[in-house]
């Protein structure tokens, strides 16, 4: 009955081992089975019994044996795939690698264990010290990358808000400056006026009074200033902080025509009429005839411009000679002497040509016994002598 007993025993136990590595009689030989060199006392065999129920830790290292004979591998890859499938409800499992065998019990070792990892190379299984399954330890290389990233989005979110706040506090800056009295004009300087409109210098003056220095519309006061028939040319020159000069091309007089309403025109050498004056401006020298009735600022015409051309080309030797300009008809060109000789100029063209012609017989006969002079042609002048 004893004998019995130690039997019922020993089939307990072997069951116990066939269910972690299979039967004996269908032995898998891929899958290597551990032999040992001596028969398990009953107290190693309860460690195994309890290691294996999950009631208690192993605590040392099992070490696993290849199988010696190579030629049963597929026979046993067919039974450890089925025995693999039997003991899915257990925790064991088991993993292979180059004909070794690693158990892992899953319930005894944490998720991720970097203190005693898992060496598959070798035929010995390191056992996880034993926690809490609920606490699971990251592996620090995923943490650190997960918080390089993070640090990376926060540094560029705050790259970028940076920058944009930076923008944001430039365009205030600038709009304080623009709309601050502080760079404001205050003092305006005009240079080279002397017959241009004096309400219409106030007018300017005050249009840029008080504005920026940076944002002042400089152009509109030179196009309102270049409106003035006297000028020709404005330029407003800005220095900073608060000071303006604004410099002006008046237009030079150079005769004047009496119009139908017995009223002077003063031209300048292109024609364009510059002012309207009641009596006669004698410090100018006059274009005889009588000429349109026109107002500041209109041209008086190609006969009108070419007498004010001959006029305001004259050298200084002949303008003491001369009394006045006239217009003999749509196209033609006179001049009379103080002496009171007539040169005719003919049409109003080679003007320059006709007057050295004219200074040179001046200079070789005497004006006095000249009646009048035909320069025509300016190469073959006619003199009338009395």
């Amino acid at each position: 009955q004893q004998a019995g007993a130690v039997e019922q025993g020993e089939v307990s136990r072997n069951t116990q081992l066939e269910s972690a590595f299979g039967s004996s009689n269908n032995t898998d030989l891929s899958i290597p089975v551990p032999s040992f060199s001596e028969q398990l006392s009953d107290e190693v065999l309860a460690e195994l019994k309890d290691a294996f129920d999950g009631d208690a830790t192993p605590t040392a290292n099992l070490r696993v044996v290849l199988p010696e004979d190579p030629d049963k591998s597929q026979q046993e890859s067919r039974d450890q795939t089925r025995d693999k499938s039997s003991t899915t409800n257990t925790s064991l499992t088991l993993k292979t690698n180059n004909g070794r065998i690693v158990i892992v019990d899953e319930d005894l070792r944490l998720p991720v264990d970097s203190d005693h990892p898992i060496d598959e190379m070798t035929s010995s299984v390191n056992i996880a010290p034993t926690s809490d399954p609920s606490n699971i330890i990251r592996d620090s290389r995923i943490e650190d990358r997960h918080k390089n990233v993070f640090n990376t989005l926060a540094s560029n979110r705050r790259r970028l808000l940076t920058a944009a706040g930076s923008v944001i506090g430039v365009v205030a800056l600038v709009l304080i400056v623009l709309a601050s009295p502080i760079i404001g004009v205050r003092k305006i300087e005009i240079e080279g006026a002397r017959y241009v409109s004096a309400d219409l210098l106030i007018a300017v003056e005050k249009s840029l009074d008080g504005k920026s220095i940076l944002t002042v519309d400089t152009r509109a006061a030179e196009r309102r200033l270049e409106g003035d028939p006297w000028v020709e040319s404005v330029r407003i020159r800005s220095f900073f902080p608060s000071r303006l000069v604004v410099e002006i091309v008046e237009r030079k007089p150079v005769a004047f025509y009496i119009g139908v309403d017995n009223r002077s025109r003063v031209v300048d050498s292109q024609g364009r009429v510059l002012a309207v004056e009641t009596g006669q401006p004698t410090q100018y020298l006059q274009i005889t005839g009588v000429g349109p009735n026109l107002a500041p600022g209109a041209s008086a015409g190609s006969v009108y411009r070419a007498a004010a051309q001959l006029a305001a080309g004259m050298p200084d030797e002949l303008i003491d000679r001369v009394l006045n300009v006239g217009v003999g008809g749509p196209n033609q060109l006179i001049m009379t002497l103080r002496t009171g000789t007539l040169v005719n100029f003919g049409p109003p063209v080679d003007l320059q040509n006709k007057l050295i012609s004219l200074l040179v017989l001046l200079r070789r006969q005497d004006a006095k016994q000249i009646l009048a002079i035909d320069l025509t042609d300016p190469r073959t002048p006619t003199v009338k002598s009395k």
